[in-house]
């Protein structure tokens, strides 16, 4: 806790982080706070319209997730992969989420905890995740950080168990090694990554190294879809 108090002193000494009557800046851009009931019913509101619902609920995170850290990597200049990687780290606690505990993490992989996420407590006990606008931002945000188009799958979630979310972090080639009933309900693969890779590009920033990585996936992907169609078959 002592890190995230130092983190937060650092930023508005340096004019990163300001309070202002009315207004509230990070990096020079307006934020704003909203309640953790706010964002479930957005959550709630999302899901109720399905698949689709839950995919759009997702990649508004990951914008969200991708331009805020983008903008904070250049305004911090963190051009070391594992220097994005911390920061970032230590301002997704900031952001309250709950506290980030990395387990492993590496380029295109990061597998991490999130201790006392109070957005999924306030589901527990639930047979469901709840997560999914954050998985999108962790996403997002990752993309940044590893300089790979990266997805997030939650492994488990406080509105399940009522103490921690476990996520993963992932190049589309890792995603495609897991088991596709894990990652069929929280990610869709086909439409999520071309809107993705369109926002990036659309922002005017370099696609090279995201496409790189969907194109480093192909062989992955090829199997992934084979073992989906086995399953699918076999539940027909």
């Amino acid at each position: 806790m002592y890190g995230l108090y130092g983190f937060m002193s650092k930023m508005m000494l340096t004019g990163k982080l300001k309070f202002n009557p009315g207004k509230i800046e990070v990096l020079g851009d307006p934020m704003a706070i909203m309640s953790m009931e706010a964002l479930k019913q957005i959550t709630q509101d999302a899901l109720s319209r399905g698949r689709e619902g839950r995919m759009g609920l997702y990649y508004e995170g990951w914008v969200y997730g991708y331009t805020f850290t983008y903008r904070f990597a250049k305004v911090l200049n963190l051009k070391m992969f594992e220097e994005r990687y911390r920061t970032i780290m230590d301002t997704a606690a900031m952001i309250g989420f709950g506290d980030f505990k990395t387990l492993e993490f590496r380029p295109g992989y990061a597998h991490y905890q999130v201790l006392a996420n109070p957005f999924a407590l306030q589901y527990h006990p639930s047979k469901e995740m709840a997560d999914v606008l954050l998985a999108g931002m962790n996403a997002g945000g990752g993309s940044v950080v590893h300089e790979k188009l990266i997805n997030c799958v939650e492994l488990q979630c406080a509105a399940q168990n009522g103490k921690l979310c476990e996520f993963k972090n992932l190049e589309p080639k890792e995603v495609y090694k897991l088991n596709p009933a894990l990652v069929e309900p929280q990610l869709d693969m086909e439409t999520l990554v071309p809107k993705e890779l369109h926002l990036i590009e659309s922002l005017g920033h370099d696609v090279t190294v995201y496409k790189q990585s969907v194109e480093d996936a192909k062989e992955e992907k090829a199997r992934y879809q084979a073992k989906l169609t086995g399953t699918q078959e076999k539940q027909a």
